[in-house]
């Protein structure tokens, strides 16, 4: 008999402040400073034959979805803008055997994962410097006229 079992959520790859990247921007006399925090959602889903007592062809996929948060405040801590950064990251995986029994080998590697997130936000963050400015000076002009 062939199962798909539905998919079942895991835990947070971590927490997102642990894996957030801030820096300090200063940019035409104003002092900034910019946070990128990660929204990490993992999912796990078992897929597969599992027939009672022969041994079972199933194996566990995991799909962990990361989008990037962009916050800018000023210096003083006041909120100026918020933003979605387009583009989304997606990191899969596969381990033999249903997720049920797997939970351990599935935490372990989504503590293996937690580096490559904060490397790819730190990416994100650098790629992110020219809209990021760009859109500093659009909200200033908008708000001088």
């Amino acid at each position: 008999m062939f199962a798909l079992l539905a998919a079942m959520s895991l835990p947070l790859l971590a927490d997102a402040a642990v894996l957030a990247h801030t820096e300090r921007l200063e940019h035409s006399g104003m002092a900034y400073q910019v946070t990128y925090e990660p929204q990490v959602r993992t999912t796990a889903k078992t897929i597969g034959a599992a027939g009672g007592t022969r041994t079972g062809g199933q194996w566990c996929r995991t799909t962990t979805e990361i989008a990037v948060d962009r916050a800018v405040r000023l210096d003083d801590g006041t909120p100026a803008l918020t933003h979605r950064l387009a583009g989304r990251q997606e990191l899969t995986a596969q381990h033999p055997g249903s997720c049920e029994q797997n939970r351990k080998a599935l935490a372990t590697a989504e503590a293996r994962q937690a580096p490559l997130v904060r490397e790819q936000v730190r990416a994100i963050a650098a790629a992110d410097r020219p809209a990021l400015l760009a859109q500093i000076e659009a909200v200033r002009a908008f708000a001088v006229n």
